[in-house]
């Protein structure tokens, strides 16, 4: 009975003592465990791999709930990816990236090194990217997570195909001008100043024009708000007119210059739409995968 108790207190040693031990000394090391987190699901791992402000206070469960999340058509979900999407028995790591933002020596010595990683899996014929922060902790130099999102790559690239291409800089809308009857309450024509800011030509452009002026008490009435289509070419860097239709003959019910207009302008789609980097990114693991 002695042997047997002996025994079992021996295994249960040696089992806490093959606990993953996280290697914090460097980014890449750091991607190993996380990867083996992802391929294991051993929650042990998260308190060694997220920060050490953070991990003293908060449970395992807490740190999956409040650092992990998952993005899918309806958005961001706190938490990991349920097994039906996500199945860690299955994956089959691919490659590992790692890119610092930070390497300038001052930014290093004040906030440390901070990058992302992303982890790149198979599962059958889907492919996940798993991306993480990481930061390195100023006073012992080791490295720790920040948070960890995953993304499905093959729903992403098949999304971003539906989607309207509307860059939030690609273009500037200068000013908004027309012509006025003779009587000066009717718009004869209309136009807008648009900038290509695009590393490519613009072939079609949708976009709403708002135009607004002052009341008596200060408050913005808006009294045109259209969609305008355009296919006029739009060369890279130039800056052209583009004219609004619906402003021929459009009448706007008072004395057009004794009020002070403005102009509300908003990109709805542009084309060509350039491939993106959901579609190229899935690419390129196929490629690496056919050539394994």
């Amino acid at each position: 009975m002695e042997h047997k108790l002996l025994m079992t207190i021996s295994i249960i040693i040696l089992l806490s003592g093959c606990q993953y031990k996280v290697d914090n000394t460097n980014s890449y090391n750091l991607s190993q465990a996380v990867n083996h987190f992802i391929l294991t699901n051993d929650t042990t791992i998260l308190q060694q791999l997220f920060t050490r402000s953070r991990k003293r206070k908060m449970s395992n469960a807490s740190i999956i709930q409040n650092n992990i999340r998952y993005y899918d058509h309806q958005g961001f979900h706190q938490g990991q990816p349920d097994n039906k999407s996500f199945n860690t028995k299955r994956l089959r790591l691919i490659k590992i990236d790692t890119l610092s933002w930070y390497t300038d020596a001052e930014t290093v010595r004040w906030y440390g090194m901070v990058g992302n990683m992303e982890l790149s899996y198979q599962q059958d014929s889907t492919f996940f990217v798993v991306s993480a922060e990481y930061w390195q902790d100023t006073t012992d130099k080791s490295y720790y997570i920040t948070y960890l999102t995953y993304y499905n790559i093959n729903e992403e690239c098949e999304g971003s195909v539906n989607e309207a291409y509307a860059p939030e800089l690609g273009v500037t809308f200068k000013t908004v001008f027309w012509d006025e009857d003779y009587y000066g309450k009717t718009f004869k024509s209309g136009a807008v100043k648009i900038k290509n800011n695009l590393d490519q030509d613009i072939d079609y452009i949708k976009f709403k024009i708002i135009l607004e002026y002052k009341n008596s008490f200060g408050s913005l009435v808006s009294f045109f708000n259209q969609t305008i289509v355009s296919n006029k070419t739009i060369y890279q860097g130039d800056l052209v007119d583009v004219e609004i239709p619906q402003m021929q003959d459009y009448h706007a019910g008072f004395i057009i210059q004794q009020k002070e207009i403005s102009f509300t302008a908003k990109l709805i789609d542009i084309k060509p739409k350039p491939k993106s980097d959901w579609c190229i990114k899935l690419k390129e693991l196929k490629h690496i995968v056919i050539n394994k």
